[in-house]
């Protein structure tokens, strides 16, 4: 994946980098909107939204007036750009289809980007705040293939442990480990200080694991 940054507009330039393509038009009620100049080598291609050919300017709407949910939904929209720019990269023909293909797949973190959850249809149960689907989902799968005597001995947060463990044979640092897999870890004084790393930096540190994942034989069926 390119590290290049990608262009600036040539609006007033934010003091603070999380506000970085952020601009939020004037009058009461307005949603957020991410805009950025479209990288040359994109101008054309289809975007992974709607498939229509990305003009020389990105606008955006956002969806929401809520600062952090923008910044969240400006940082989807950012990848989504990044991985295009991948594809392109790598030789691999981005058409129409797979455009569509790609909007369909995102679709769902945009359309539900205000719940955060990933699978909303599945109901949380209000005393434990969690959604017992998805592990007895996981039940019934691992049966089907591992058989029920692995009953006791695996489970869905099975995964979490296999993840985290992979991430420190990875050699990733425990604040990365906390910050990708969602734990809170250590407090300091000085915590309210950290804003955490940038998505690249994360993503790099995803593909460590990833590669000792591969290399580990974990993900030896894919």
């Amino acid at each position: 994946m390119s590290k290049e940054l990608l262009s600036r507009m040539d609006h007033k330039k934010d003091a603070k980098e999380d506000m970085r393509y952020l601009k939020q038009p004037r009058g009461p009620g307005k949603s957020w909107v991410f805009r950025m100049m479209t990288p040359p080598d994109l101008v054309g291609v289809p975007n992974p939204w709607d498939g229509k050919p990305l003009p020389k300017e990105i606008k955006k709407g956002l969806g929401t007036r809520h600062l952090p949910e923008a910044r969240k939904r400006r940082d989807i929209a950012l990848g989504d750009i990044r991985r295009l720019q991948k594809s392109l990269s790598d030789g691999a023909a981005f058409s129409l289809k797979s455009a569509v293909e790609w909007r369909e797949a995102t679709a769902r973190l945009t359309a539900h980007g205000a719940s955060g959850r990933l699978f909303p249809e599945w109901p949380i149960r209000p005393a434990s705040g969690k959604a017992a689907a998805v592990s007895q989902w996981f039940t019934r799968f691992r049966r089907k293939v591992l058989g029920s005597e692995t009953d006791g001995r695996l489970a869905l947060h099975s995964t979490r442990h296999t993840w985290m463990t992979v991430a420190r044979r990875a050699r990733v640092d425990e604040a990365t480990i906390n910050d990708l897999g969602g734990w809170v870890g250590p407090r300091a004084s000085n915590s309210a200080y950290d804003h955490g790393l940038l998505e690249g930096q994360l993503e790099e540190a995803q593909q460590q694991v990833w590669d000792e994942l591969k290399r580990a034989g974990y993900l030896d069926g894919f």
